[in-house]
């Protein structure tokens, strides 16, 4: 591993991954924000900063559904739609895992 986690995980796959172990996507019934499973897969210092890292896109992904005018079904549209436009890196599996957060967090 790199001591640099940024760049570590600038590789799409690798940040993808660590989103789907975060969230919980495809193993748990619902969402989850799991940063021991980060920190037992790539060790305390990349565990944590990939953890920053998706807590950030999910923050945002929240302003943007609380700055939407529409209901709370276009609201988690728009907040999805953003994600994708601003990390492309992402993978499908990890788009979907990140919309599962958030429609959760909506409930």
């Amino acid at each position: 591993m790199t001591s640099d986690a940024t760049s570590e995980f600038a590789d799409g796959a690798r940040l993808s991954s660590a989103v789907i172990a975060y969230t919980g996507w495809g193993r748990l019934s619902f969402p989850h924000n799991d940063r021991e499973v980060l920190i037992e897969k790539y060790g305390p210092y990349s565990g944590n900063r990939v953890a920053e890292e998706i807590e950030l896109i999910l923050r945002e992904a929240l302003a943007a559904m609380d700055s939407s005018p529409a209901g709370t079904l276009k609201a988690s549209a728009v907040a999805r739609s953003g994600i994708r436009s601003r990390h492309p890196e992402l993978s499908a599996d990890a788009l979907d895992a990140l919309g599962w957060w958030l429609d959760f967090s909506l409930r």
